[in-house]
């Protein structure tokens, strides 16, 4: 019983000190592997003194799934863009073979796109790494510049210029 009354104040308000009245319980032969449970939660908590879990966190620990669930459907609405980019064109036939190289897998807006759709935090570099390519105006009309001279190889014509 007292196990079970100190448990909650242990985890909601780790600063209270309960942790001290779990690590001093006598297990008895029949709850070892349970006392064992509350003395490791008591140990993380003593290294949690001056943490605080007020209202607001505690909130957010229920509007986690809604985050998630929400995460979920964009990586999936950015996989239908993916799909469907593919498909559309631009009038002008050189932008247009840009755009399609980059939608080709493993380039650059493939490559984007697919971070993203994966969702894994391991991910934030990469595209923050990505897009830094895409900030400023001159430094994607020199992208889109290599793409067209250099990668797809057209030779004749003007380069294209953004609108």
């Amino acid at each position: 019983m007292a196990l079970a009354g100190v448990l909650r104040p242990v985890l909601l308000a780790p600063q209270s000190g309960a942790w001290a009245l779990l690590t001093s319980l006598k297990p008895s032969e029949r709850l070892e592997t349970v006392y064992r449970l509350a003395s490791g939660i008591a140990e993380k908590c003593k290294k949690l003194q001056g943490v605080t879990i007020d209202s607001t966190v505690l909130r957010s620990a229920g509007s986690e799934a809604v985050w998630e669930k929400e995460r979920r459907k964009l990586c999936s609405e950015a996989d239908n863009w993916l799909k469907h980019a593919r498909q559309r064109s631009i009038k002008y036939a050189p932008a247009n073979r840009v755009w399609q190289r980059w939608l080709k897998p493993g380039d650059l807006i493939d490559r984007l796109m697919r971070l993203i759709v994966s969702g894994g935090s391991e991910s934030d570099t990469s595209i923050k790494a990505t897009l830094t390519i895409l900030e400023g105006r001159k430094q994607f009309e020199n992208l889109v510049k290599k793409t067209d001279r250099n990668k797809i190889g057209r030779r004749r014509g003007q380069d294209i210029q953004a609108g």
